[in-house]
């Protein structure tokens, strides 16, 4: 979701690809990277694979968000 609305979101702004692409996969690494080291500094049980996780959902979001873009819109 967060990788979705970053990439829409960063079209208002810039035609370029990669600036789209980039506000993406940023934005959802840091939804995903705030929520572990919240775990890690509330007791939670923040881990590896859940970043790692994290990575993988914000590239297939990003992904998809490009693909849409590129053959649907």
């Amino acid at each position: 979701m967060f990788a979705g609305d970053g990439y829409a979101g960063a079209s208002v702004f810039s035609k370029r690809e990669s600036a789209r692409l980039g506000t993406g996969a940023g934005l959802a690494l840091a939804a995903g990277t705030a929520k572990e080291l919240y775990d890690r500094h509330s007791g939670g049980d923040a881990s590896l694979r859940d970043l790692t996780w994290d990575v993988v959902g914000a590239a297939t979001g990003t992904m998809l968000a490009w693909l849409v873009d590129r053959y649907v819109f």
